[in-house]
């Protein structure tokens, strides 16, 4: 009877958390070429590193050592990216002779017919330390993000660079012939330095580093909690909450940098919380070692259900992802998805010393399919056993 309480008491937590979210800062993501191919995260098909970022219920059985990820994910209109780096080549030659009037120019080239681009890179490197075992799991993340999105005549700058230390257990509850039931807790410390600006395009000819304050320093913590059930090895259900409570400590660390003149009056420090995402998954082994070295695993979620109440919603669509992995002898592995109402495909190696990934995949940056979709590709050299 205590473990369907317990049971019960977590998902009675995961709904709780829903609403009321303010000074919200976004959650590190470590990119994952692998995940990307198959149409993102699938809670239920992880490895320990994934099961510490998006669902400690999934530790149960698994035992890892990981040191070293490489993993860039570049995002870019392809068709223009010729144009795109001719044109930052001629800006940056130009050095203070360049004029508003030629950067507009160069924009009508390489933005789409609403005069809108995209352009970002995240890098998740070099450290990815992760130890799984006895249902006990560790990690340690490090990453650095940057992304510019041009609208009409002004700019939107973000630059991240990221920490994020993990630990969780995952513990069976009931284990049957046929039936499993894991429940898993996590909790995740990480240190975030961010730059965040709008600068219009009187402003881009004279940017520099100091056109970027306030350079924030964001410390937060934060707690996931899971649920797994299991039949006969096959099937997978899942929800899991992430960052289902969380507190966050924004501060100004623009002087501790050396970045601020002597005219600059830093913000005051403030509190705020963790994204929250409630995500529910499933997946299950259509094959199994048929004919000795075919497998294939089917998986579908529907992600950041406390997205649908939140006071600008993307369409309910865009939540789901679905993803397909065909394995070849247990180290050639084929994929395709859906994420975003886009489709993604990739390919991944087991080179027994590491794990070689390729990607490519569609994003919606917008609130409705087809709004904005943006092009990207990832590639993910991992060192994990």
């Amino acid at each position: 009877m205590k473990r369907y309480m317990i049971f019960a008491v977590l998902v009675c937590m995961m709904c709780f958390s829903a609403f009321a979210q303010d000074d919200v800062v976004s959650i590190f993501k470590m990119p994952s070429a692998r995940n990307a191919a198959i149409g993102g995260v699938h809670i239920t098909n992880t490895d320990g590193a994934g099961a510490l970022l998006n669902n400690p219920a999934g530790l149960v059985g698994k035992k890892e050592f990981g040191i070293i990820e490489i993993s860039p994910s570049i995002t870019a209109p392809m068709d223009r990216m010729e144009d795109i780096m001719d044109s930052v080549e001629t800006i940056v030659d130009s050095g203070d002779d360049v004029d508003v009037g030629a950067i507009l120019n160069l924009l009508k080239n390489i933005t789409d017919d609403k005069g809108r681009l995209y352009v970002g890179l995240n890098v998740g490197a070099p450290i990815s330390l992760s130890i799984v075992s006895g249902g006990f799991g560790f990690g340690l993340f490090t990453g650095a993000a940057v992304d510019v999105s041009f609208s009409g005549v002004s700019a939107k700058v973000n630059a991240d660079v990221n920490a994020q230390v993990n630990i969780g257990y995952g513990h069976r509850f009931i284990e049957t012939e046929s039936h499993t039931l894991d429940v898993g807790i996590g909790l995740n410390a990480f240190y975030r330095v961010r730059a965040s600006k709008r600068i219009s395009m009187n402003d881009i000819a004279s940017f520099d580093a100091e056109s970027l304050l306030p350079l924030q320093g964001i410390f937060g913590l934060g707690m996931d909690v899971g649920v797994q059930y299991g039949f006969k090895d096959r099937l997978h259900v899942a929800v899991a909450a992430n960052n289902l409570f969380s507190y966050a400590r924004i501060m100004d660390m623009s002087d501790a940098f050396g970045l601020a003149g002597e005219g600059y009056t830093p913000f005051e420090d403030k509190n705020g919380e963790s994204y929250r995402s409630l995500n529910v998954g499933m997946d299950y082994e259509l094959l199994k070692k048929t004919a000795g070295f075919l497998d294939l695993t089917l998986m579908a979620d529907y992600r950041d259900i406390f997205d649908l109440f939140s006071d600008i919603p993307r369409n309910p669509i865009l939540n789901l992802g679905i993803g397909a992995e065909l394995g070849l002898f247990d180290h050639i592995f084929i994929r395709a998805g859906l994420n975003d109402m886009l489709p993604a495909l990739g390919v991944g190696f087991d080179l027994f010393v590491c794990e070689l990934n390729f990607a490519a995949y569609g994003r919606e940056l917008g609130l409705d399919p087809g709004v904005q979709p943006v092009f990207c590709m990832d590639l993910g050299l991992i060192f994990r056993w």
